[in-house]
């Protein structure tokens, strides 16, 4: 991680002037260097996370009025005095400025020896744990009283003892994406302990409970876990396609012969030379007989390199044709490892905007780096991951039964239920056709965009709210009408707007309760600290 070191002055203490000129100009984006004053324009502002204090900084550089060169301090300059105090600095103190990626800059005190301060610390019931950057920013973790365990959880359970705010420490990424969970990634899905809380408080196996917005899957996988029946829904064909993957009930031994079979395949036809090609080569479409292909897909074209792409349609060759019992199965272990070949930067694999095809400074890994032009070490590495995770998630799998269905909750004929555990898609947030935009293309999916609830290109404007609101309504409307008086409603949202008030009363439920929690991002890359509200409604 590039990163600089500067000196305190007693401008710094007193003014908040901090003399960032060691850092040079090639330190910062070019647009961050506004004009003298606010009047003047402002440059794009990058963000500062700064050690100790609870709200990250949005601020940019100003430049000299008269020679435009950079005046090398922060335009914003009163947060600099209280990390001063906060961390007791004092002249000729240094502060080391860090570069975590292309606008996010990390700001911790050093001491005496050039090194970085010991991380702030918590002290919980009696043991002392390192704190993570989000954790160190946002205060609720500075008086935290010990996280709730999912497996301890019962009915006589209060929600009043409930504490969602996990540490890292308490909930590492490891038992967040257990087993069948991270067989592919997927922006915006709750993680599985939130889950498997709700449920073992208000169900009991044997009962069936709904998710109108099945996702990735996650209420079905960990319902089936506890014995719970469960019936979800979901607009999105690749989410469908996930979540009957991931509970899906397998041979393994045909399973593991069945992945490595046409992992082997595409090896022979692909990373082999011609005179062992040759023994293959009568199972080889006639583009790859002939060692070239072509496609006419644009998307494909424009984000795969040549080799990857061959290798990638390759893969998808022999599922047509290979009469797999899993097929379903290897497409998931197929858009996984497209989802990494992409032409895109190591940094940006979540939101990536175009391709990348020329190497590049890379903030992950501090260096220049290159895109990446192979697919079959992702085919192997994934294919071998998602055997494992298969074969865990069939130790806790039961009898529970599992009905997935591709289409929208709001039209839906629903069968009788016995309660709801949702996360419903947040208003203006993700495009969660478009996040998978290379499983459709790849996989020759139909999409469904215009169907979505609440998507990132409908905007948050006041109309869209009011659209996302009845559209809500009128799903949980339909699962009252056949679940019956007692039955609960949990539903996970990030209600900024205060929409779910509204919908709760529309519907005419009575709420039990309500539980906030802190999302404890890993990576810390996001803006702003992001709260979410689980609703706790009973059916009159």
């Amino acid at each position: 991680m590039e990163s600089c070191v500067i000196q305190l002055t007693e401008a710094a203490k007193k003014h908040g002037n901090l003399n960032i000129r060691v850092c040079g100009k090639d330190f910062f984006p070019p647009d961050v260097f506004g004009g003298s004053s606010k009047k003047a324009g402002l440059g794009t502002p990058i963000t500062l996370r700064v050690e100790g204090l609870p709200e990250p900084i949005e601020t940019d550089i100003p430049t000299d009025k008269k020679t435009e060169h950079p005046r090398w301090m922060f335009r914003e300059r009163a947060w600099t005095k209280k990390f001063v105090k906060v961390h007791n600095l004092k002249t000729d103190d240094t502060v080391r400025i860090s570069r975590i990626d292309n606008r996010t800059y990390e700001v911790v005190p050093e001491n005496n020896h050039g090194q970085r301060r010991p991380k702030q610390q918590l002290t919980i019931m009696g043991e002392t744990h390192r704190s993570t950057l989000e954790e160190r920013r946002v205060g609720i973790y500075q008086t935290h009283s010990g996280p709730t365990r999912a497996s301890n959880v019962t009915h006589d359970t209060s929600l009043e003892k409930l504490n969602l705010n996990w540490r890292e420490k308490d909930l590492p990424e490891r038992e967040r994406t257990k087993h069948v969970h991270r067989l592919h990634p997927y922006l915006g899905k709750y993680i599985p302990q939130l889950v498997e809380i709700f449920l073992r408080k208000y169900f009991i196996p044997g009962q069936t409970i709904l998710d109108p917005f099945v996702g990735s899957g996650t209420t079905s996988v960990q319902a089936n876990e506890l014995g719970i029946n469960s019936i979800g829904y979901d607009v999105s064909a690749f989410n469908i396609l996930l979540a009957r993957v991931k509970t899906a009930k397998y041979d393994l031994i045909k399973t593991r012969k069945e992945v490595l079979d046409i992992l082997k395949r595409v090896r022979l036809a692909t990373q082999a030379d011609k005179r062992q090609a040759s023994f293959f080569i009568e199972d080889l479409p006639k583009p790859f007989k002939e060692q070239s292909f072509d496609t006419e897909n644009e998307y494909l074209k424009e984000w795969f390199a040549p080799r990857a792409l061959k290798e990638l349609l390759t893969y998808r060759h022999f599922i047509e044709t290979g009469k797999y019992n899993y097929n379903d199965l290897l497409k998931v272990i197929l858009s996984r490892s497209a989802r990494s070949a992409r032409l895109t930067t190591h940094f940006d694999l979540d939101f990536p905007k175009r391709s990348q095809k020329k190497p590049y400074w890379c903030y992950k890994h501090s260096r220049t780096c290159s895109p990446t032009k192979e697919a079959f070490k992702f085919l192997h590495r994934y294919s071998l991951d998602t055997l494992r995770r298969i074969e865990e998630f069939a130790c806790v799998r039961t009898k529970a039964s599992v009905e997935l269905y591709h289409g929208d909750s709001r039209k839906m004929r629903i069968p009788h239920i016995d309660g709801i555990m949702t996360s419903p898609p947040y208003v203006g947030l993700i495009d969660y056709h478009e996040q998978h935009a290379y499983s459709y293309n790849l996989l020759g999916l139909t999409k469904n965009c215009h169907n979505e609830i609440g998507p990132a290109f409908k905007g948050k404007s006041e109309e869209a709210k009011k659209q996302y609101k009845r559209d809500i309504t009128e799903v949980f409307r339909r699962a009252l009408d056949v679940m019956k008086p007692g039955g609960l409603l949990v539903v996970v949202a990030h209600d900024r707007s205060n929409i779910y008030d509204d919908i709760a009363n529309h519907i005419g439920v009575k709420v039990e309760g309500i539980v906030k929690r802190h999302v404890n991002r890993r990576t810390g890359r996001r803006g702003n600290s992001f709260f979410e509200s689980v609703f706790i409604w009973r059916k009159r």
